[in-house]
């Protein structure tokens, strides 16, 4: 189906069309009028059915469709379950059609979480406008989805030929291409088209802050004072939870994704806040009061005021997808507070599926809809050091087996294994910052608001 793009995008091949804006206008109209009644079928069935596969309808995306004449289009789309759709057109027999000029769409930026517009582009009396609109609408991390026929004769109201997707894409910039191809078009008697679906990216935006707050020294943790039973991992976890909610308003709606009812992982407990907490979950032991998947939470929009997500995002096949719907359930102003591990054991539930740097987060964030991002380095090369003599020790403890004979000469017992980490630690934070040590971590803690 696909064929080798333009080695150079070339955008606008045809000569610039010598109309009015009253010509033009006239000239499209009466396009549009021929075509009242014409069925995109299985040309509009194509690429609808590629865009289902990069975009999630059944969080019910809001799509604008550009150019669609009538109901067909619409319809099609509400099949594949976008059922969220309005259309626009330069005329409108349909009430989900409004009669509005592409190259000045009255909808505010961001309205939209698609925008569908096929066959459209090619008609442009100015087709950088028209896509500076289609962008506008479309929010940042949201999807354009646009056809137009490539390498053909320019007839009527045929104004452009933008030759190859690279060509679209450099038509809209801010957007990245997700999928693209240059093929046959469908029931187009031998024509060609370019398709192509672009993320719009977020504008330029500061950099995360990097945090390390104020906190207990790591020479004191409880784990390097013999106490085996609880990880590094959890103090801080548990240490990061307790410290923001504290400063949560009261009776705050709070949705913790992949959060349980009974119980608790660690000592922090959400529900002694006096927050209204609804948990969401997909297993019933947790107890949870939605029995629901990360990705498409069953809540209205911004219905939450605070989204958790505790150690949560590493066992989600569709990590920047969970991101996205925290977005959709947060009210303005409102918070995301993450916890992910980075140097920490495999541990499936029932998949452990990656680990993620600040670099990831913070793009992934950004194209989510944040912009006020804080991480936080929960520990440094002590804290991850400790944690693995600490899980070493409590498996070995667990099976009835003692440190093995080189490690025994060292320090005899977990306790003592344990001191050795200890005074290694404190001799390292009396050396202060140190860029080596500080370039571990057990894990992220993320703050980040819309």
């Amino acid at each position: 189906m696909t064929c080798s793009p333009a080695s150079t995008p070339s955008i606008l091949r045809q000569s610039e069309p010598d109309l009015s804006p009253a010509e033009y206008h006239k000239l499209q109209l009466e396009r549009s009028l021929s075509l009242k009644e014409h069925d995109p079928g299985d040309r509009a069935r194509y690429l609808i059915a590629r865009m289902s596969e990069y975009i999630p309808a059944q969080r019910r995306p809001r799509t604008l469709c550009v150019g669609c004449r009538n109901g067909h289009e619409l319809d099609h789309l509400a099949h594949a379950g976008f059922s969220d759709t309005v259309g626009i057109d330069l005329h409108s027999t349909d009430p989900r059609i409004r009669v509005m000029d592409m190259h000045d769409i009255d909808f505010a930026d961001g309205a939209f979480d698609v925008v569908y517009a096929s066959h459209c582009l090619e008609h442009a009396l100015d087709p950088a406008q028209a896509a500076s609109e289609l962008s506008r609408v479309c929010k940042v991390g949201g999807w354009i989805v646009i056809e137009v026929p490539v390498r053909y004769g320019r007839r009527g109201a045929d104004l452009w030929d933008f030759e190859s997707p690279e060509g679209l894409a450099a038509l809209v910039p801010g957007t990245q291409i997700i999928w693209s191809e240059c093929g046959d078009q469908i029931g187009g008697n031998r024509q060609q088209a370019a398709r192509a679906i672009l993320r719009r990216l977020p504008d330029p935006a500061p950099a995360p802050q990097f945090v390390a707050p104020s906190r207990v020294p790591e020479s004191e943790l409880p784990m390097l004072h013999g106490q085996l039973d609880s990880s590094v991992r959890r103090y801080f976890v548990d240490e990061f939870f307790e410290r923001h909610v504290r400063t949560l308003p009261p009776s705050s709606r709070i949705v913790d994704i992949g959060g349980r009812r009974g119980k608790q992982r660690g000592r922090f407990n959400l529900h002694t806040h006096g927050h209204h907490v609804t948990c969401v979950n997909l297993s019933r032991e947790a107890n949870p009061d939605l029995l629901a998947d990360a990705c498409a939470v069953p809540l209205p929009n911004a219905c939450a005021d605070v989204i958790i997500l505790g150690e949560v995002i590493e066992h989600l096949s569709d990590a920047p997808g969970a991101l996205q719907e925290a977005a959709r359930l947060l009210a303005p102003g409102g918070v995301l507070l993450a916890t992910a591990p980075y140097l920490f054991r495999l541990h499936p539930d029932p998949l452990d599926v990656a680990r993620y740097s600040p670099d990831w987060w913070a793009r992934h964030l950004a194209l989510a809809g944040f912009r006020d991002v804080s991480i936080e380095s929960q520990g440094s090369f002590p804290s991850v050091l400790a944690e693995f003599i600490r899980g070493w020790c409590k498996h070995l403890h667990d099976q009835q087996q003692e440190l093995p004979s080189p490690v025994n000469t060292l320090a005899p017992s977990p306790q003592s294994l344990a001191s050795l980490t200890r005074t290694c630690a404190s001799e390292w934070e009396h050396k202060g910052t140190d860029a080596y040590l500080d370039s571990f971590t057990t894990g992220l803690g993320i703050i980040a608001r819309l």
